[in-house]
């Protein structure tokens, strides 16, 4: 199933109902494509269209998901440490 998102930088098609339905590698090559425009123009020193790209990154929905995203897991990792729960411990474990 293809995305509902991202048919434009700046928005999507339709409400969200699931993380599932982010197709993420198209979300990550959107800003990464947006972030080489910012540093070939700053390069260029065309900063009216640097000004302009970089509102473009900062109020884009595609970042909007990264920065979210990245928060949710950085919290969750947060919380597994301090729970005492590691990454690749056996479930079946008398350690819960």
């Amino acid at each position: 199933m293809r995305s509902l998102i991202l048919k434009r930088v700046n928005g999507q098609a339709e409400q969200l109902t699931n993380w599932s339905q982010i197709n993420w590698q198209q979300v990550h090559k959107l800003i990464r494509n947006l972030q080489r425009r910012i540093f070939r123009t700053r390069k260029l020193g065309r900063f009216k269209q640097l000004r302009r790209l970089q509102k473009l990154l900062i109020k884009s929905y595609a970042n909007l998901l990264i920065s979210v995203r990245q928060i949710t897991q950085s919290q969750a990792m947060a919380i597994r440490t301090r729970t005492g729960i590691k990454y690749g411990e056996n479930q079946n474990s008398s350690h819960r």
